[in-house]
This record gives structure tokens, C-alpha cells and sequence, in this order.
């Protein structure tokens, strides 16, 4: 069963006490707020998602319905990642409490007809190569160089970097009066093939 947890009715409770102070203070007609507490509680209270092996029973304030298993073609994520069942005529019905964390809970329940997103496909190798290079704490000891190499560019501004000839080439002070740009190094054929 999904629902909203009990912790949440102490906040009907403040609610409550807060529509006190605005329901006693003046006339009878101020007592039709104490209508949002108790609103709230019976929604809190009514509001859930029962799923078993048979069906889903999605229950609201003042409805209830059945959905089974085989009526069912699949589940959209909707936006807060909120879960809603799609029918197989192509209705959509959103089920109460029920998140993106619950899916695998769904996917048991279901009997195979929902896939468990959180195990890993049998035709997925490369997840399984990756896998198999974890010690027990779940730690690769295997280092990724295509991953290091993308790491090192993107800490590495563009337009700062060096050529390796730039780098060995000693700053010149700007002299007062001369604006003209730096000549470009010079490389000397020989053994070193050192740079001047």
C-alpha cells in the first residue's frame, strides 16, 4: 500500500488548532474553516494506492477504482515524478503516493508484466563488463582513461593553455613604447631539437 504517512496528520492537527483562533474569534460564520483541516485529514486519511498480485485499487476522497494487471499496457513518469498507470485503451490514471522510488515494488507485484528499471538487462554487456571490475566495497580499481582525459580538458581552459613551445619560452617584459607582438619562437634542427 502507498499512501501519504501518518506523520503528515500531526499538520492537520496545527492546522486545526490555527482555525481555532480565526473560528472562535468572531462570529459562527468563521466556524466553515475548520472545512480545511478536516478536509485535509479525510484526504490524507482516503488517499492511497493498494497494489497486490491481482490488481491495482486506487482510492481518492470520494472514489475508488480498480485497475488489474491485465488491463494495464505500461506506467508514464509525470511531472514531481509522480507515477500514472496507462490503460490499455490509452487512459491515464494517476495513482496517490505512488513515486519513481516504488517502481521496483511495482514491477514485483506485477508478475513480470513491468520490467524492474533497477536491474540490469541481460543485453547489456558493457554494464556487465564494468561489474566485474569492482572489489567488494564497489570500488573499480581499474582506472577509465577515456574518462580522465575528459576530466583534464574540462579543467583546462582553452585559451589558457600552452603550447608546449609557448611554455618553454621565457615571458619578455613589455617595454614603454613598443607594441608590437612577440616574434614566434624559433626550432634549431639538431639533436635536441631544443627551442630558442
Amino acid at each position: 500500500m502507498f499512501r501519504v504517512p501518518g506523520i503528515s496528520q500531526i499538520g492537520v492537527f496545527f492546522a486545526f488548532l490555527s482555525a481555532s483562533v480565526v473560528a472562535l474569534a468572531g462570529s459562527k460564520l468563521l466556524l466553515l474553516v475548520y472545512l480545511v483541516p478536516i478536509g485535509l485529514g479525510i484526504w490524507l486519511w482516503r488517499s492511497r494506492t493498494v497494489v497486490d498480485t491481482e490488481r491495482i485499487v486506487v482510492r481518492r476522497v470520494f472514489t475508488s477504482r480498480v485497475i488489474d494487471w491485465s488491463t494495464l499496457a505500461g506506467l508514464r513518469i509525470g511531472e514531481h515524478k509522480w507515477v500514472r498507470a496507462v490503460l490499455a485503451d490509452g487512459r491515464e490514471v494517476l495513482l496517490p503516493s505512488v513515486r519513481t522510488r516504488h517502481l521496483p515494488v511495482l514491477a514485483m507485484f506485477s508478475g513480470g508484466r513491468l520490467a524492474d528499471p533497477t536491474e540490469p538487462q541481460p543485453s547489456d554487456t558493457s554494464q556487465a563488463s564494468e561489474t566485474s571490475d569492482l572489489d567488494d566495497s564497489g570500488i573499480s580499481d581499474v582506472p577509465d582513461i577515456s574518462d580522465a582525459a575528459a576530466i583534464s580538458d574540462a579543467a583546462v581552459p582553452q585559451e589558457d593553455a600552452a603550447t608546449p613551445q609557448e611554455a618553454a619560452q621565457p615571458e619578455k617584459p613589455a617595454e614603454a613604447g613598443h607594441d608590437e607582438a612577440p616574434a614566434p619562437p624559433v626550432t634549431v634542427a639538431g639533436e635536441t631539437g631544443a627551442t630558442v
